[in-house]
């Protein structure tokens, strides 16, 4: 690998994740194209115990020899394979019952950047499994200047991007309790943590029945949107999303929006949201 500067890069790629093998093999790293990178048996930690294993990891489309100053168009597109989740540091029966029980998913990745229109869009975030189900993501970021200041670097964020456009599709019975639950958990308190839950459950449904028409979202949206909160964490449909805006939504806007409820108004007038919540999973 010393002596092959694509291997080189490609390794050096995944080293702020530092990677390991997982079992029973050591990592492979290929590449077949210049802008590519294929890994084999790796698993990476995301802090404390928890971490992924995954069976392969394709990488395409990375810039490796951008010039410096501002990007020229990419199209990069990461493909994870076999991904299932990995505890550290356990004795070793319970690592192998952990594997055992562990069912694999998929996640695609696929994004373009155009520089000239200062355009980001995410063509595909998906993640796909027997018993995860289907969930995947669109969006469309506007005003996204990145520069790179030497050509090994790291593009920078020149400015704050806006949202002009979100599609989600949730098709999974499992992906809010295995996912969005421990978030929620961690804003519960230590003592009789259900009620509060319910609480909260109970002020977000209203809220959302109070705010939603300022979109001019219709009473099928409210009703979809209101029907997947009362339901959260265990959905009984698959639920589609998407919001478009008038105008980017920056992080800003957001911020103070939820600081203000006349600015919250303000915010919904510029978008329209519509959404489902209806039928069989897949």
């Amino acid at each position: 690998m010393a002596r092959d500067p694509a291997l080189r890069r490609c390794r050096d790629l995944l080293e702020p994740l530092s990677p390991t093998a997982s079992p029973p093999g050591p990592v492979s790293i290929e590449t077949t194209e210049p802008d590519e990178c294929r890994f084999r048996n790796i698993r990476f930690g995301l802090g404390g115990f928890v971490g992924y294993r995954m069976d392969t990891l394709l990488v395409r489309g990375i810039p490796f020899d951008r010039p410096k100053g501002p990007l020229s168009p990419v199209h990069a597109r990461v493909e994870a394979r076999g991904v299932t989740l990995a505890i550290r540091d356990q004795p070793a029966k319970i690592a192998w019952l952990s594997r055992q029980q562990q069912v694999p998913f998929d996640v695609t990745l696929d994004a373009t950047y155009d520089p000239a229109t200062t355009t980001l869009v995410l063509n595909e975030f998906s993640m796909d499994g027997a018993v995860l189900g289907h969930v995947g993501l669109r969006a469309r970021l506007e005003n996204v200047h990145l520069l790179v200041k030497r050509p090994d670097d790291v593009p920078e964020l020149q400015a704050l991007p806006g949202l002009r456009s979100l599609h989600l599709e949730l098709d999974s019975r499992t992906f809010l309790s295995s996912y969005g639950l421990p978030l929620v958990m961690n804003m519960l308190p230590d003592q009789d943590p259900d009620a509060a839950f319910q609480a909260g459950r109970a002020k977000v449904i209203a809220a959302v029945d109070a705010l939603l028409p300022a979109s001019r979202a219709t009473a099928d949206t409210t009703q979809a949107v209101t029907g997947l909160v009362a339901d959260f964490p265990h959905p009984k449909h698959p639920a589609v999303l998407d919001i478009e805006a008038s105008t980017p939504i920056t992080p800003d806007a957001v911020v103070a929006a939820f600081d203000d409820p006349d600015q919250l108004v303000a915010l919904l007038q510029t978008t329209t949201i519509t959404a489902t919540y209806a039928g069989p999973f897949r």
